[in-house]
């Protein structure tokens, strides 16, 4: 929330209008607080599994919400672009979700940088809006860029390699690049795969 050390949840998609107001007016997230807020401030990703087991970082009265919203698990992942903060992106699950898988983490972490950027990108084509002639040229590349980070699927249950796919045609039209690739190390870390 501009120069404040608080944070409200700007956008949304899927949450009860009870949680926003909830975050937003009633018991707003300090910086540095909570799962989320400690996303932001150490630019670390954070996750929690609600159950019968305690969850770091969650307050009683924050956890009595959760509950009442029947969120099963939560992932927080920094959005910052070099050393400039922008946010946190959380990801809210209901079904039961016994773990998070490292790659599932990791999709969510660059979903959470591409959507930092293109955050950065808007602010940037506000100055421009004043002083460009092009505008409408810089913001439809804007909102293809959108449309591209849009279609990555979030789901534990389904392959990376369909929304690769989609984004892959993105950067492909408009970039010109020839091929994607993701490496992972093996399991003693000796080299990628």
């Amino acid at each position: 929330e501009g120069e404040t050390k608080f944070m409200k949840i700007e956008t949304s998609a899927g949450l009860d209008p009870l949680l926003i107001r909830y975050f937003n007016k009633t018991d707003r997230i300090r910086i540095g607080r909570g799962i989320v807020g400690k996303a932001m401030a150490n630019k670390k990703t954070y996750f929690g599994i609600f159950g019968d087991e305690e969850v770091p970082h969650i307050f009683p009265r924050w956890r009595e919400m959760i509950r009442e919203q029947n969120f099963s698990a939560i992932i927080a992942a920094p959005m910052f672009v070099g050393e400039n903060i922008i946010g946190t992106f959380a990801v809210y699950y209901k079904k039961e979700k016994p773990k998070f898988i490292p790659g599932e983490v990791q999709f969510i972490e660059i979903v959470a940088n591409q959507l930092a950027i293109t955050i950065e990108n808007i602010k940037s084509y506000q100055t421009i809006e004043r002083y460009s002639k092009n505008l409408s040229e810089e913001v439809e590349r804007l909102s293809q860029l959108q449309n591209a980070a849009q279609s990555l699927s979030v789901s534990a249950y389904k392959s990376i390699d369909e929304p690769l796919r989609v984004f892959f045609g993105f950067l492909k039209d408009k970039f010109f690049i020839e091929g994607l690739g993701i490496f992972e190390p093996n399991k003693q870390k000796s080299f990628l795969k």
